[in-house]
């Protein structure tokens, strides 16, 4: 039998400003940094049409595991969004009540 958690701790968290409406996306691929530390993507959809991208960084030098969350990239669409963004080949597809499946692509500057 597993026992239910009794504890945790809230890590980070980071107002979009609008309901989130689409599952988030964590891009599984890790990405260096100038700094060397492992970064890690998200990518969250409104249901007024705002994509963010969020780059989410392990900061291995404080004495607790901390993360770093910034904007890393930021688009407003013309329509609602109601589907989870999915990321294929480094493309990021979102679906939106204008009838348009829109293809984003987002470039690492520290690639």
């Amino acid at each position: 039998m597993i026992s239910p958690q009794t504890s945790g701790d809230l890590l980070w968290s980071y107002d979009v400003g609008d309901p989130i409406t689409a599952s988030a996306f964590v891009d599984e691929v890790l990405a260096s940094t100038p700094s060397g530390s492992p970064e890690r993507f998200a990518c969250i959809c409104t249901s007024s049409g705002k994509v963010r991208v969020l780059g989410i960084r392990a900061d291995a030098e404080q004495e607790k595991v901390g993360y770093s969350v910034q904007e890393f990239a930021a688009m407003d669409l013309p329509g609602d969004i109601f589907s989870s963004p999915l990321m294929v080949g480094g493309h990021i597809f979102v679906g939106c009540r204008d009838d348009r499946l829109h293809c984003l692509s987002i470039t690492n500057p520290f690639n």
